[in-house]
């Protein structure tokens, strides 16, 4: 997982950090294994948005919604935050379960 200019991150579905890509070590100023096993929310969603970042990660990984391109701020090391335009993929197993969910971020 190495797209240039993209933050990239793979979810359980418990929301642990399973990857973390080199772009988003470089924006979020964390090292790889500084998230590793973090919970995503508690990490880098500002808590005023929390609740509503929940609710589109379970709607994403169960296929509830339709809605898996979204904007959403990050929180980063330092405190400050970064808007980042979002798309979630579902990777699922060969029984079609859902598995992780694969966030693309792109920034400017």
């Amino acid at each position: 997982m190495n797209t240039q200019n993209s933050f990239e991150v793979l979810l359980d579905e418990d929301a642990l950090i399973l990857d973390f890509n080199e772009q988003a070590c470089e924006l979020t100023g964390y090292a790889k294994n500084e998230v590793m096993g973090e919970n995503w929310f508690m990490t880098f969603i500002p808590e005023s948005n929390i609740t509503k970042m929940i609710d589109i990660f379970v709607d994403t990984f169960y296929g509830i919604g339709s809605d898996n391109r979204y904007m959403s701020e990050i929180i980063l090391k330092d405190g400050s935050k970064k808007m980042l335009n979002w798309h979630d993929i579902i990777i699922k197993d060969k029984d079609d379960k859902p598995l992780h969910v694969h966030s693309i971020g792109v920034y400017t």
